[in-house]
């Protein structure tokens, strides 16, 4: 009878011990007032709270002051923000166009981080006191658009729906070697391959062009971007040459040549045989003309018979004249360090003339020459330690047209 009540009670206490040990082997054995639990449970919750983001697209005469009032944000959160951005990129000198972004927590007014988009590359983030600048990541897709040309690029290219913005980068990028104003004739084609960049599932434009094929009266044309290891871009030809030259072959997209290089030209105004070695291109008030090489201005205002006239001194001994136009660009002045294609004034008909035209001229070492024969130097081979690289890109470049 002992040994019965005996074994009874070990069973009793074996039961107990099995219960203890499943239930323990089922259960979370971790302390649930630790520091780093709480911890955890805390950052788990801020993850899971959703955003609540006020966008807002920058206007013409905004203000960093005006923008905050019109977002019924307090100045006291605005003015934290300016002073933070300052030194990295300041909220001061916001652009029309760009977007700024506020994200809140929940539905809160607790602001989580502040987005803004200086431009297409880069992107300020400041979260609390802390401002720093970052790189927008896209969603790349590569696009490929070919045409046969009717009347002009832009037209044909528009047609095949490619963006403006690619159209005139097309036609920049093969400036040195195709005269699109004059020398385009129908049944020329092309073929272009660029980069459409999408952020956060939505179109976000266009990016570079990849590579580009021109046909230009039987001459093909090609153009592959290469950035090599040092950070250095641009886009050459198929052996690897630079496709930019120091000069463009015209300051402007133009409707005719009306008067050429002369030395003995009838002056419609003067009424006389006179000398003309410079290039006049008919175009419309106000069409933008740009410097056709790198350099600084050393003329800028009234010229006589010359009107508004910009005069830029270049390397090597060349210079190069934009008379008759309308107005200056802004910033153009004396001692202006320009760069190539940047705009420096508009076409108009100031001084002597008879319409809206561009008179051109271009100087070696002072004495004029005719800008139409001048023979532009090959553009820089790419360095040797580059080119096996930069040929094997081509290949892989190549096989997309």
């Amino acid at each position: 009878m002992r040994f019965f009540r005996w074994s009874a009670v070990t069973i009793a206490i074996a039961v107990i011990l099995l219960t203890a040990i499943w239930f323990f082997l089922h259960t979370d054995s971790t302390p649930i007032n630790s520091n780093q639990e709480l911890s955890a449970a805390i950052n788990a919750s801020e993850i899971d709270k959703k955003f609540r983001t006020q966008k807002y697209t920058i206007q013409e005469g905004d203000t960093w002051e005006s923008i905050v009032k019109k977002l019924d944000i307090s100045w006291e959160l605005g003015l934290s923000l300016l002073e933070a951005s300052q030194g990295t990129h300041s909220l001061a000198s916001i652009q029309a166009g760009n977007e700024v972004r506020f994200l809140f927590l929940g539905e809160s007014d607790t602001l989580a981080r502040l987005e803004y988009d200086i431009n297409d590359e880069e992107l300020l983030v400041i979260k609390g006191d802390i401002a720093e600048k970052k790189e927008i990541t896209y969603d790349i897709s590569q696009v490929t658009k070919q045409g046969i040309i009717e009347s002009s690029l832009f037209e044909t290219a528009q047609q095949e729906g490619i963006p403006a913005s690619i159209i005139m980068e097309l036609a920049g990028i093969f400036a040195w070697d195709v005269d699109f104003a004059s020398s385009v004739q129908p049944q020329d084609s092309f073929t272009v391959v660029y980069e459409e960049r999408y952020r956060s599932g939505e179109y976000a434009g266009s990016g570079k062009i990849l590579t580009a094929k021109f046909i230009n009266s039987g001459r093909e044309v090609y153009a592959f971007y290469y950035k090599n290891p040092e950070g250095v871009a641009g886009y050459y030809n198929e052996e690897g040459r630079e496709l930019s030259r120091q000069f463009l072959r015209s300051p402007l997209d133009y409707k005719r040549i009306t008067s050429g290089f002369s030395y003995n030209r009838f002056h419609p105004i003067l009424n006389t045989f006179t000398t003309h070695r410079a290039i006049d291109y008919s175009a419309a008030a106000g069409t933008p003309v740009s410097a056709t090489a790198d350099g600084q201005v050393n003329y800028a205002g009234w010229n006589g018979g010359n009107g508004n006239y910009v005069g830029i001194r270049h390397e090597n001994g060349y210079s190069t004249g934009y008379a008759h136009l309308s107005a200056f660009a802004k910033g153009i002045k004396y001692g202006a360090w320009v760069k190539q294609n940047q705009v420096i004034g508009f076409v108009g008909s100031t001084g002597f003339s008879t319409g809206p035209h561009l008179h051109y001229e271009m100087r070696k070492n002072g004495a004029l020459i005719n800008p139409l024969r001048l023979d532009l130097p090959p553009g820089k081979m790419m360095k040797g330690e580059y080119l096996e690289e930069f040929l094997r890109e081509k290949e892989r470049l190549f096989d997309t047209l």
